[in-house]
């Protein structure tokens, strides 16, 4: 029923541009962040940067194409898809020939797994479970299971401000607070990037502002590191006079509060880095009032889904963000990545499942 074989990065990008051209697509599957992830970030890993094109046999039309990476991780050549550490979600684009049917699902990924068979293990992580309104076959795998990350998502029937008096008194008195004493510093601005140096300076100012929250804590920050710095550039260098990626500056007066980048999903915008003057504002939720401030933005802008991406900080329930499961799939493609697959969806397992992980540590630490 389908058939799949790899084809190079430039054909990958070629392909991505004309399917999304064509149809609704995950954000991360767009080339203008495709290309700057392997063009920077691939080669900074050591990985291989590819494409797979699943095609339906009766005709030819293609069903899919992945956008892949392999690298050789503890001596096993594993293939993800191609995220480095910046994709918050990971999704096939679709083609006309995409599978409809939930029985067609597995000769679907069968295909995928045929095309990657000179590799050992395929992990696929954070899998949407649909692509605009087709399900993903990916997800729905048998050796696919819930993943530990979530996304998580405002969805606005009216404006922001009527979404923030849904949320309760208590945090309708916490933003109206924090407004008013931001605002009595100077007069509250919202200014978007339009492009080319003003776009740049913002965005340096925002490297500037998160790498300062950071410093001097001991998480591990590497958004800092020079081939990321080039990776973010280089997709605003290209994306933001299509309207892919903005970045936003709330500003007081002529004073910094906070700064958010995102980039535009057919139907949403995708909140990826958030940074803010906590030295300055941090007991009025900078942070916070800058992303209120970007939602307004895009409200009146015709926009009524914000994703606040994966990661559970609690500030993303505090804004009422609902989350959204994802999907992991591992599996073997070969003898040597059997015993590996195993080992990894044990432990995933026993992750999810904390009084059976602290069983299993307690009998280690016996041994």
């Amino acid at each position: 029923m389908y058939c799949a074989e790899i084809c190079p990065p430039t054909d990958l990008l070629t392909l991505a541009g004309a399917l999304g051209a064509e149809r609704a697509q995950s954000a991360f599957t767009s080339p203008y962040w495709l290309g700057p992830l392997i063009d920077t970030l691939a080669p900074e890993a050591g990985a291989e940067a590819f494409g797979v094109v699943v095609r339906r046999r009766a005709d030819d039309a293609v069903a899919a194409v992945l956008p892949l990476a392999a690298t050789r991780e503890k001596g096993f050549k594993t293939v993800r898809f191609a995220d480095f550490g910046v994709t918050d979600y990971a999704a096939p684009l679709i083609g006309a020939a995409f599978p409809k049917a939930a029985t067609d699902g597995p000769a679907f990924n069968a295909a995928i797994k045929a095309a990657l068979s000179r590799y050992d293990l395929v992990r696929f992580e954070r899998l949407l479970p649909q692509v605009a309104t087709e399900a993903n076959p990916l997800a729905t795998d048998p050796a696919a299971v819930p993943s530990r990350m979530r996304g998580h998502v405002i969805s606005l029937g009216g404006s922001v401000r009527d979404h923030v008096v849904a949320l309760g008194r208590k945090v309708r008195k916490e933003v109206e607070r924090c407004e008013r004493h931001i605002a009595s510093a100077g007069a509250l601005r919202l200014n978007r990037a339009a492009g080319g140096a003003e776009v740049a300076a913002a965005f340096e100012r925002l490297e500037t502002l998160q790498s300062a929250r950071w410093s001097g804590t001991e998480r591990r920050y590497r958004l800092d590191q020079p081939a990321y710095g080039r990776f973010y550039r280089s997709v605003i260098e290209r994306g933001t006079g299509p309207g892919f990626a903005d970045v936003f500056t709330l500003f007081s007066g002529d004073v910094p509060v906070g700064a958010v980048f995102g980039i535009r999903g057919p139907d949403r915008f995708i909140v990826l880095r958030i940074a803010s003057d906590d030295t300055q504002w941090g007991r009025f939720s900078p942070g916070r009032m800058t992303l209120l401030a970007v939602l307004e933005h895009l409200v009146a802008d015709g926009l009524s889904t914000f994703d606040l991406g994966i990661g559970d900080y609690d500030f993303k329930r505090r804004l009422g963000a609902v989350p959204a499961p994802l999907a992991d799939l591992t599996a073997p493609l070969s003898w040597t990545g059997l015993p590996l697959a195993a080992g990894l969806r044990t432990k995933a397992f026993l992750g999810r499942q904390p009084a059976l992980k602290r069983l299993a540590d307690r009998v280690r630490g016996r041994v």
